[in-house]
C-alpha cells in the first residue's frame, strides 16, 4: 500500500474505532481505475469529483476530510490542496465543516487544518512554522 493510501486508512481507522464515531470513504478515480483496469478497462469516466476523501460523524459533528501526505520540507503548498477547492468553497459557504488532515513526512507528523485556513490563504506555500498551532499527535504514523 502506498503511503498516501496508508494515511487515509489510518484516519478512516481512527474515526471508525468505536460505535460513537462513523467514518465513511467517497470512491475517487483513483479506486475507479483500479477496478477497470483489472477488468480490462484503462481509463475512468470523466467529470468524477468527490468533495473530499471521507465524511464524519465524531462527537456529534458532521463534517468533511481530506487526507494529504506531503514530502514538501518548507510546507503545504497550494497545488496539494488544489484538486477539491470547489467543493471546499461551497461546503464552507454553506456552512459546513471541512478539515484537512496532512501528513509531512519530512516532519513525520499529523497536521489537522481548518477548511477555512486553507481558504484564506493567499500566497504559494504556507509554512510548516505557520501551521505548528495544528499539528497533531493523535494519529498513528504510516
Amino acid at each position: 500500500m502506498n503511503i498516501p493510501k496508508k494515511c487515509e486508512k489510518i484516519v478512516f481507522d481512527y474515526y471508525n474505532r468505536n460505535k460513537e464515531t462513523v467514518c465513511t470513504r467517497f470512491i475517487d478515480s483513483a479506486d475507479i481505475n483500479r477496478e477497470s483496469y483489472k477488468r480490462g478497462v484503462r481509463f475512468a469516466p470523466t467529470g468524477i469529483c468527490q468533495p473530499s476523501d471521507l465524511l464524519v460523524t465524531d462527537k456529534g459533528e458532521t463534517f468533511y476530510v481530506e487526507v494529504k501526505c506531503t514530502e514538501n520540507t518548507r510546507g503545504i503548498t497550494q497545488s496539494l490542496v488544489k484538486q477539491q477547492v470547489g467543493s471546499r468553497k461551497r461546503i464552507l459557504r454553506a456552512g459546513g465543516v471541512y478539515v484537512y488532515y496532512v501528513y509531512s513526512l519530512a516532519r513525520k507528523s499529523w497536521y489537522e487544518i481548518p477548511g477555512d485556513v486553507i481558504e484564506d490563504w493567499d500566497k504559494g506555500t504556507i509554512y510548516w512554522q505557520e501551521i505548528e498551532d495544528y499539528e497533531i499527535n493523535f494519529l498513528e504514523r504510516p
